[in-house]
């Protein structure tokens, strides 16, 4: 099993998303589920899109899947604030799970 971090931004090389970022939020359901936070740039204000996954081996193999390398950027204010430092990519795990099919 590979250890992801959560909160913390990546970029990804490979797949279709090859070249833009990627940030793992857990919410606060019990057990945990996840959204797969994607971006253009490290500071997600620009062309975001997210997934759900209902637990943290679906993150893994949902990354796998894809076909991603994911190079994790160093942690600091200018690239990473907090984990929910999210300026335009913070809300939009509630619609897309509310639309999501699969469970």
């Amino acid at each position: 099993m590979t250890v992801i971090p959560i909160g913390r931004v990546g970029k990804i090389a490979g797949g279709e998303e090859d070249g833009r970022f990627v940030k793992i939020k857990e919410l606060p359901d019990r057990p945990p589920s996840y959204l797969i936070l994607l971006a253009q740039g490290p500071d997600f204000a620009e062309g975001c899109g997210d997934f759900w996954v209902k637990d943290s081996e679906d993150v893994e193999e949902f990354i796998n899947e894809a076909g991603w390398s994911i190079t994790w950027l160093p942690l600091g204010p200018a690239i990473d604030g907090t984990p929910d430092d999210l300026p335009s990519c913070a809300g939009l795990g509630r619609e897309a799970r509310a639309d999501d099919s699969r469970e």
